[in-house]
């Protein structure tokens, strides 16, 4: 095989062989591979990311309708001093998703002390998630010392 001729290069004897530089097919397909698993988890993290947000923004908004509906019963219920009939179950949808609710109450020291229950449900990718709100009231009125 002839390759050519002999030449001196930086004090090295080197013979030019008409030789292409390049990848190999090996060399490629590992570079793929690796590009290959650093974008999964670049996109399983995007994933994970987009998924923990939409759970924390439907908790905001379920909080948000929890408290104003504890708020609602407590005033009704000092209003009144008893529980008005109401819907112990329900649902109600915020931009477009779908929650179900609901209500629990009873007397802890009776005629004066309630305990209620309010339970928020969702369908969140393929869990279902619960939030759980509790609170008492109580138509307890302070009496007023006279001086």
């Amino acid at each position: 095989m002839d390759c050519g001729q002999w030449t001196v290069d930086n004090g090295l004897w080197t013979m030019d062989c008409g030789l292409k530089k390049g990848f190999t097919l090996v060399e490629v397909m590992v570079a793929t591979a690796i590009l290959a698993f650093g974008l999964v988890m670049v996109f399983q993290s995007f994933l994970v990311s987009t998924d923990t947000y939409n759970y924390y923004l439907n908790c905001l908004k379920v909080q948000l309708w929890l408290d104003e509906k504890i708020w609602r019963l407590q005033d009704d219920f000092r209003q009144y001093e008893f529980f008005s009939p109401m819907p112990t179950s329900g649902e109600f949808i915020i931009g477009n998703k779908k929650f179900n609710w609901d209500l629990n109450y009873g007397s802890i020291v009776p005629e004066e002390v309630y305990k209620i229950d309010l339970r928020v449900s969702w369908q969140q990718g393929s869990r279902t998630v619960n939030l759980l709100r509790v609170a008492y009231v109580s138509n307890f009125v302070p009496k007023q010392v006279s001086p």
